[in-house]
């Protein structure tokens, strides 16, 4: 969903920043609840019989990752973990290195050496 970033227009890959800052706005929280929908009716239309919510720990990631454990319990549907979304560092997004923090549109800079190589 949309993020303070988002709004904000800034690159936000930093840890120290990203996981306390932030977080989803108001319309990111509304696509979070309804992206969370979309997994339960997934779930019970296809018989699943249990959700794994795994997050990374970026506030934006994890609270989506939080509006879909509220859902999927809300429903009654069985939970991995049951108690909390299980955060992982390995899903974090790629650092933008001494973009973060600046002008989301330095992003096209990023995608032109992409195209180059991603190392």
């Amino acid at each position: 969903g949309q993020s303070l970033a988002n709004v904000e227009g800034v690159i936000s890959s930093d840890p120290a920043v990203a996981c306390n800052h932030h977080g989803l706005s108001e319309t990111g929280l509304q696509q979070a609840r309804r992206a969370a929908e979309a997994v339960c009716a997934e779930a019970l239309s296809t018989g699943v019989d249990g959700v794994a919510i795994v997050s990374s720990d970026f506030k934006r990631a994890w609270q989506t990752a939080q509006a879909v454990h509220t859902a999927v319990i809300a429903r009654g549907l069985s939970c991995v973990p049951a108690s909390a979304v299980c955060a992982e560092t390995l899903l974090r997004e790629r650092s933008f290195g001494t973009l973060s923090g600046g002008p989301d549109s330095r992003y096209a800079d990023v995608w032109v050496h992409d195209a180059v190589s991603a190392t």
